[in-house]
């Protein structure tokens, strides 16, 4: 990716001028899909997104209902997600001569990402947090959310692009022996998240709760297991393996804050589901040529899918002191 890392921010501050005549730019964070840049004007700091059309077909879609989320969940709860920034011409999302297209957001001040939580209060805090995320939306207005993604987060549709693409890949009777998967958590029950990673939480600086939740584009209406699937699959890893104590944080602090009434079988299935989907997806990727997913250098989706592969096995292993951390907790209730 490095080729393409100057003309993307030659493009970047050219459409900062869509907010600024003048402004200082650089790129920030690392993440796998679009490209972020903070700008500093004026003494005030911002974050400048271009939304990668690649990934999201429809940009325009996507970004009407992230002003929806933002909207309603600002008048709920001011402050727990950031506020979009129009352009000088009034509009939330600019569109480049090129065709690409930029948002921008205010810069939540005395916050910082963090790819790892150390400590009980910190994942606690990212629990309740994408819970009370899923809480506030429940009475969203409007028309039912359209996928921002094709077939997002349904393991299926994942399943049928692998086949298709790498029927003899040394993982595939990894991944079919464990495709039963798909038939679980494909009901619709309320909005999510789409993408419960740790670093899409803001923490506030040197502590331990969460101040806002951020990267929005994902949120859809789907299975409210999802999330919490991928919040143990971001957060209970422990030196390449599932820990069953951060799970247990995890597990407490979701269940506490959910309006859900969740199974024994979704809590302790469902990080199995996101697993394999999310392994199945860069495998795909890295098959295709590293399309969605953004690399340093070839392989790198392949060595990202065999870590969710081995967290996978490593979640299979650790099932029956999942089962118990559940019922012990439920029991507790």
């Amino acid at each position: 990716m490095a080729d393409s890392a100057r003309p993307v921010s030659q493009d970047a501050r050219r459409a900062s001028l869509a907010w600024f005549p003048r402004c200082e730019i650089r790129p920030l964070g690392a993440g796998f899909i679009n490209d972020t840049f903070l700008i500093e004007n004026h003494e005030r700091r911002y974050v400048l997104q271009r939304i990668n059309g690649s990934v999201f077909p429809d940009p325009h879609m996507a970004m009407s209902q992230t002003i929806r989320v933002v909207d309603h969940i600002a008048a709920k709860q001011p402050g727990w997600v950031p506020t979009l920034v129009p352009d000088l011409a009034g509009e939330f999302l600019h569109e480049d001569t090129g065709g690409e297209v930029w948002r921008l957001w205010d810069y939540v001040e005395g916050t910082e990402t963090r790819q790892f939580l150390r400590g009980a209060a910190a994942l606690r805090s990212a629990a309740q947090s994408f819970a009370r995320f899923q809480n506030l939306l429940i009475d969203l207005p409007g028309p039912r959310f359209e996928d921002p993604i094709p077939g997002f987060m349904q393991l299926g549709h994942y399943l049928e692009d692998l086949a298709e693409m790498a029927p003899d890949e040394p993982w595939m009777r990894f991944v079919a022996s464990r495709d039963a998967l798909s038939e679980l958590f494909n009901e619709r029950t309320g909005y999510i998240h789409g993408d419960c990673k740790v670093n899409n939480l803001l923490y506030h600086v040197g502590g331990d709760e969460v101040a806002a939740v951020v990267d929005l584009d994902t949120v859809m209406y789907g299975h409210w297991v999802w999330d919490f699937g991928d919040l143990v699959r971001s957060a209970a890893g422990e030196a390449g393996a599932f820990s069953l104590d951060r799970y247990e944080v995890l597990l407490e602090g979701f269940s506490r804050e959910t309006r859900r009434a969740p199974t024994v079988d979704e809590l302790v299935l469902g990080p199995r589901y996101v697993t394999l989907m999310l392994g199945v997806r860069l495998l795909t990727d890295h098959l295709m040529g590293d399309r969605y997913f953004k690399v340093d250098s070839a392989g790198d989706n392949l060595r990202r899918a065999e870590t969710q592969f081995r967290l996978l096995e490593s979640m299979e292993k650790a099932e029956t002191g999942m089962r118990e951390r559940v019922k012990r907790y439920s029991a507790q209730d």
